[in-house]
């Protein structure tokens, strides 16, 4: 399943896979502050595409699992006025955060 987000003032959410996969693109969507987004990851991935200026703050509890933020070390100032915060949980499955 893929999915563009276009909310100008995204909040938050939940997102399940459980032996599946999701590609969800933040590329038009925007923030105010903070927004969070719920995952329950068991079995399955989950790609997610972010702007590259947003704060993405990781507290997910992974068991056999994992969140990977490929987005670092590139060099883009991140705004920290635009913060996405991932909470949740990954069993035996992966999140994957990239940018446009």
């Amino acid at each position: 399943m893929n999915r563009d987000v276009i909310s100008k003032s995204f909040k938050g959410g939940e997102l399940t896979a459980c032996m599946g996969g999701a590609e969800f693109n933040f590329g038009k969507a925007d923030i105010e502050t903070s927004a969070t987004l719920d995952v329950t990851i068991i079995m399955g991935g989950v790609k997610l595409i972010v702007p590259q200026n947003w704060d993405v703050q990781i507290n997910c509890t992974n068991i056999l699992g994992g969140v990977d933020d490929k987005r670092r070390g590139n060099g883009a100032p991140i705004e920290n006025s635009k913060k996405l915060i991932l909470t949740g949980t990954v069993i035996m499955g992966g999140v994957e955060i990239k940018s446009i």
